[in-house]
């Protein structure tokens, strides 16, 4: 029997199969982070702390990207911007042959955060 608040959904035409998920990568998000001069974002004095920063906002759709981790298994990636202490908030997008918004199932899906920076000033280290 079908528990009473159970969610039902009609898939009659679709194929449905199971993937991985990778729970951690810059699938779509550019090698430097767009938008990292804008005035209108929040600044602080050390430039690897950047949790204002959203993948959402930055990721791109990257067909040939997608293909290649489809291959192996995966239909999900949760993304994350590149570079920092604090990196900001990632998203979690499907790897299928949709555009941006058709693609993003969650637009926040939590902090990055790094013992590591790829350059920048104190701190710089592992902590």
């Amino acid at each position: 029997d079908i528990p009473p608040d159970a969610v039902v959904r009609d898939m009659s035409g679709k194929t449905l199969y199971p993937g991985f998920i990778d729970l951690y990568s810059h699938y779509g998000i550019p090698e430097k982070n767009a938008g990292d001069n804008d005035a209108r974002e929040t600044r602080h004095w050390n430039e690897s702390v950047r949790p204002e920063r959203a993948a959402s906002e930055l990721f791109a759709h990257d067909a040939k990207s997608a293909e290649k981790l489809r291959k192996y298994g995966f239909t999900a990636v949760v993304t994350y911007p590149r570079d920092g202490i604090f990196r900001g908030s990632g998203a979690l997008v499907l790897l299928d042959d949709g555009g941006h918004e058709e693609s993003m199932v969650s637009k926040d899906t939590g902090q990055s955060l790094s013992f590591s920076d790829s350059g920048g000033d104190y701190p710089n280290s592992l902590m």
